[in-house]
């Protein structure tokens, strides 16, 4: 019912925002990001700084590690639903006014501020065209900005990529970017995005809460649906699409021949048009022990998970984290292409990578017979993985991101 409600609002403040790019009335737009804005509170009743997040569903769960760690305690957080940005940018875009874009971003911010006065706006992507603009807000509006990039899966031909896009992407002209690795500081400061000063390592601040659960409880197979486009971003004439659609046959026949196992599928975001095929072999199939979860936090289903299935997803790292095995399907029929635009997993013992779909099914057979619970503390394979990949094998990331905050506003 919540969540209705919220679609309903959001739906009703698009209306406005559109009248107001229609009008060129800047203070409709305001009054459209007001009414749909969601809150994560702090604890204290004693609020000293506002901060505006641009929300993005991982993005979210960094700052959500925030509260739990009892960190923002002077500290409201405000989240705003990305597409308000997107509706200004495309109104603008193509109409090719970009001076006239930043001057209305402005006055929109000088209104909202009168009703909520704002000390710093946080995007979690530096590729965003929509949200670029808010690294040239006018100054004397005092607000700060700050990319929390979450993006950090690269495998070495990706990475290549990157290198290339970031050259020409310029100077980043906001307060500062946190990343989460080492790898990926070192491409934005080679590729002259930003100097040493205005970038920081933090690593991933969703990963604390995994890494320092000690409960574990293990009720189901947890398998996160394979998108085509994963880590394809720069390349064409290829998906993982064949690939995916393989993997989710066999695993429904296997949920099928064995109904006493539960099975969660889950979609990255709600609406995915990379997963709807999926989706729609899950829904025909129609199993009373499999059950389709649409986008969303992973956390709580990690923890509760016997196993996880996932494929070139920071779902894997989340599995690590939380001391699950994760099956990773690499089949030698695609071993070029996974060699080139996927990561090197080979450093764990709870990563398993089937060449083929008989080892797929034996794998997962025989994982779901084995009786050894999950390990308490992480394994020293793991922990470099996840310092190399996520940049957080401590669980004290969230203490990395307020530290930055704090300094910023």
């Amino acid at each position: 019912m919540k969540q209705f409600a919220f679609n309903l609002i959001l739906s009703f403040s698009l209306i406005i925002s559109k009248l107001g790019l229609y009008l060129n009335l800047p203070i409709l737009s305001s009054i459209a990001f007001l009414s749909s804005i969601r809150k994560i509170k702090s604890k204290n009743s004693h609020i000293n700084k506002k901060i505006l997040i641009l929300e993005k569903s991982h993005g979210i769960d960094d700052f959500k590690q925030l509260q739990e760690k009892n960190l923002i305690k002077d500290i409201d957080i405000l989240l705003l639903s990305r597409i308000h940005m997107r509706i200004i940018y495309d109104h603008f875009s193509n109409k090719k006014k970009i001076d006239s874009y930043k001057e209305y971003i402005n006055k929109v911010l000088l209104y909202f501020k009168k009703f909520n006065n704002i000390n710093l706006i946080v995007s979690f992507n530096l590729n965003y065209k929509a949200e670029k603009i808010f690294q040239k807000i006018d100054k004397d509006l005092n607000i700060k900005y700050m990319v929390l990039h979450k993006e950090s899966l690269f495998s070495e031909e990706t990475m290549k990529a990157y290198k290339k896009h970031f050259i020409d992407y310029g100077a980043f002209f906001g307060d500062h970017i946190c990343v989460y690795t080492e790898r990926f500081k070192e491409l934005l400061v080679s590729s002259k995005v930003c100097d040493q000063n205005k970038i920081s390592l933090i690593g991933a601040p969703r990963l604390d809460k995994l890494i320092n659960n000690k409960i574990l409880k293990e009720n189901y197979i947890l398998y996160f649906l394979i998108r085509p486009l994963s880590g394809l971003k720069q390349i064409e004439n290829f998906t993982w699409s064949i690939l995916a659609n393989d993997i989710l046959e066999k695993t429904l026949n296997f949920a099928d021949q064995n109904p006493d196992i539960k099975f969660i599928f889950k979609s990255k975001i709600p609406f995915d048009n990379e997963s709807l095929e999926q989706e729609e072999k899950i829904k025909k199939k129609n199993l009373n022990n499999c059950k389709l979860i649409y986008g969303g936090s992973s956390s709580e289903l990690i923890t509760n998970s016997k196993l996880i299935v996932a494929f070139n997803s920071t779902s894997i790292f989340e599995g690590l984290a939380s001391r699950k095995k994760v099956v990773i399907p690499s089949y030698d029929k695609y071993k070029n292409e996974i060699n080139k635009y996927t990561i090197n997993y080979i450093k764990s013992d709870n990563i398993f990578n089937p060449k083929n779909s008989i080892e797929y099914l034996d794998i997962l057979n025989n994982l779901c017979k084995e009786k050894k619970k999950s390990d308490v503390f992480l394994s020293t394979g793991d922990k470099v993985l996840l310092k190399k990949y996520m940049g957080n094998d401590d669980g004290k990331s969230s203490e990395r991101l307020y530290e930055i905050i704090k300094k910023i506003i």
